[in-house]
């Protein structure tokens, strides 16, 4: 008796300690991106220039947005932007509505469709893409004081010159600029290399196995002055 009953509280007493304190789950959270949370079907079809038509549309939008940006003010940009897309929605409305008029018909709004879709987001979407941000921000936190503190003087040397290099993209390029760039090249590099694959993998690797073979040269260079010294 005395045997169960101490298996008994055993067994209560892990339960409890179960629910007091459960199975952290951040463990799977970490092997989430936040490419693998955004990235879709339709939006791979659209980098990559399966559908023409809207991957044509998408571009140009994104393209013909950023670029007055060059000159004019967000807010400036921003309103035009909208006041077309307005203005084209009132006289295709209107357009639409003289041809009911015309053919005595009653389709109604055009772009009802449009506007019985819902506008929802889950809500476990949504905890899910805020706790990736939270895990990236704090390892990229981590990561950036372990560099800036030298805690690894060879990595701390590799985003010295990292740095380094970026002092001169600033000074050729704004931010808005890289931003068109990168758009350009969200655009064209994915099906480049999806068309020339072969090659470009060819190349890449060596490339890696070159900088690999110098690294480690300049490491046991490296080493080898420490111990002289």
């Amino acid at each position: 008796m005395d045997d169960l009953g101490s298996k008994s509280a055993d067994n209560i007493s892990t339960e409890m300690a179960s629910v007091d304190h459960p199975v952290s789950t951040s463990s799977s959270s970490s092997n989430v991106s936040l490419c693998d949370l955004f990235w879709s079907p339709e939006l791979e079809s659209i980098i990559y220039w399966r559908k023409k038509e809207k991957s044509a549309m998408v571009f140009l939008g994104l393209f013909l947005f950023l670029l007055p940006l060059l000159y004019f003010s967000i807010v400036s940009v921003v309103s035009y932007f909208l006041l077309m897309i307005l203005l084209n929605a009132i006289v295709f409305r209107i357009y639409k509505y003289a041809l009911d008029v015309a053919k005595k018909t009653n389709e109604g709004n055009p772009f009802e469709k449009h506007l019985k879709k819902e506008i929802s987001l889950p809500s476990d979407y949504i905890h899910e893409v805020v706790d990736v941000l939270i895990e990236k921000s704090i390892w990229m936190t981590t990561k950036l004081r372990s560099l800036l503190l030298v805690e690894n003087f060879f990595e701390s040397l590799k985003m010295a010159a990292v740095l380094w290099c970026l002092t001169y993209v600033g000074y050729w390029f704004n931010g808005l600029t890289i931003v068109l760039l990168s758009v350009l090249g969200v655009f064209t590099f994915p099906k480049f290399y999806e068309v020339n694959r072969e090659k470009i993998d060819h190349y890449l690797l060596q490339a890696k196995k070159f900088i690999e073979n110098s690294v480690c040269s300049v490491k046991q260079k490296l080493g080898f002055k420490r111990k002289e010294q």
